[in-house]
């Protein structure tokens, strides 16, 4: 099967989900170029080939090494979903896996221990970011994904992983359940984001995580990768976290997506 390299989402943006593999590209060049202008194309080529570069030269080993199919992306469409409102699936953008080294420069450009942290990852898809958080060393570690079919392949690639020995610690678990009913963990949390959803998705989630930090205060840390909906993030509480001047610039040169990462403030007392 074809690999396409189109950014996460664009696909359902540009109406071509559905085409063959060869021809999404082309498509969504052409109703960007004519819908956006030279300006966003060429944006839009540059994180293509990045993808494409780390897709080959980084990932492809794990990716195939894996035995359910990370690669590519996949559409929630026609899947068993978990959830109980009808916007969480109209906004799910398509699984893709983040590439390796884009959330390893994220996290290392945090700059501070992250062994007491949670780190959560919301819209887990087929596993592949559980993997490679799996190599740090967090406190526990834990997929929320609502397509059934995506889970499971999640949980085949979890029994691979640990069997082979890339997972050492237990404390790994994947949810069948939607985002907008997890229970969040208690204790230091790292949320991770892929673009998951769109924006009242996204809000939704943001007012829950506000009110499960008032209820219950503890650090809380959103690493924000292809952060389409980051205006939604300027709110009472929360900050940005500024990475580490080396970390920075290797995700802004060399990843095909930013990455913001924002921390809420203990409430006050």
């Amino acid at each position: 099967m074809a690999e396409t390299f189109t950014t996460k989402s664009s696909l359902r943006d540009y109406g071509v989900e559905r085409r063959v593999a060869l021809l999404q590209d082309a498509l969504v060049a052409y109703r960007m170029l004519r819908k956006r202008g030279v300006g966003q194309l060429l944006l839009h080529a540059r994180c293509v080939a990045l993808n494409r570069l780390h897709n080959r030269l980084v990932d492809r080993e794990l990716h195939n090494l894996l035995p359910r199919r990370v690669s590519g992306e996949a559409v929630v469409d026609g899947l068993k979903l978990r959830t109980s409102a009808d916007h969480e699936a109209r906004e799910a953008t398509p699984y893709a896996p983040v590439p390796s080294k884009t959330l390893a420069w994220a996290l290392e450009g945090i700059g501070h221990d992250l062994r007491d942290y949670h780190f959560v990852d919301i819209g887990s898809g087929r596993g592949f970011a559980v993997v490679l958080a799996a190599k740090y060393s967090f406190a526990r570690i834990t997929g929320i994904e609502f397509a059934r079919e995506l889970h499971e392949d999640a949980c085949a690639n979890l029994v691979w992983a640990r069997a082979n020995g890339l997972i050492e610690a237990s404390l790994v678990e994947l949810r069948h359940e939607s985002a907008l009913n997890t229970q969040f963990p208690v204790g230091p949390s790292l949320f991770f984001l892929y673009n998951p959803f769109g924006d009242s998705v996204m809000r939704a989630f943001l007012d829950r995580l506000d009110a499960s930090v008032q209820t219950d205060p503890r650090p809380v840390i959103v690493v924000y990768a292809n952060p389409k909906q980051r205006a939604l993030f300027v709110r009472p509480g929360v900050h940005e976290v500024p990475l580490a001047p080396r970390e920075k610039w290797l995700i802004r040169l060399f990843s095909p997506f930013a990455v913001r990462v924002y921390a809420w403030d203990a409430p006050q007392r």
